[in-house]
């Protein structure tokens, strides 16, 4: 458990680093929550959140096998983490499909489409709302992180970095 807390922390700091940064579950455009919603719109979407944390304000939810973890900035939701839960027989987390990649991206993409960014091999995927208003990251095979840029851009908060709830 230490040493994926310690991945998932050097994860977000590389996205950090990066600085160059909206979802879906699997199947049900219905169900995704969307960077801008109000918390009572995400709350009415997924139903009551499995974890609060109050300051700042960060709400977990747990729907069709994903772990949504939606951050709010202004009363708006600024960022969206997705983990999946699903492990493999030997309890490692199961990868996103691209599939699944594409179709959390594509909720987001109600006024503009995702362009990937150019990556290396120590890099992570990423992507790039063509208004440049989002960006998105898949900071570990299992998560996938979209925000608004000036989001992704301030200091992460300590509920984001530990994952609550994982």
């Amino acid at each position: 458990m230490r040493i994926k807390l310690h991945h998932y922390m050097m994860a977000w700091q590389l996205a950090l680093l990066l600085t160059c940064l909206s979802a879906l579950m699997p199947a049900t455009h219905s169900h995704a929550a969307r960077i801008g919603e109000t918390m009572d719109e995400c709350i009415r979407r997924y139903g009551p959140p499995a974890t609060v944390n109050a300051v700042p304000l960060v709400l977990t939810f747990r729907q069709n096998g994903f772990a949504v973890v939606a951050e709010f900035s202004n009363s708006r939701c600024s960022s969206l983490l997705f983990i999946k839960l699903e492990s493999d027989v030997l309890g490692e987390p199961r990868e996103l499909s691209t599939e699944e990649t594409n179709q959390i991206l594509f909720s987001q993409s109600t006024t503009s489409e995702w362009r990937k960014l150019n990556t290396t091999k120590e890099q992570y995927e990423s992507w790039q709302s063509e208004d440049n208003l989002c960006v998105a990251f898949q900071v570990t095979p299992d998560m996938l992180v979209i925000a608004t840029r000036a989001a992704w851009e301030r200091p992460r908060s300590s509920a984001m970095i530990s994952l609550q709830g994982r």
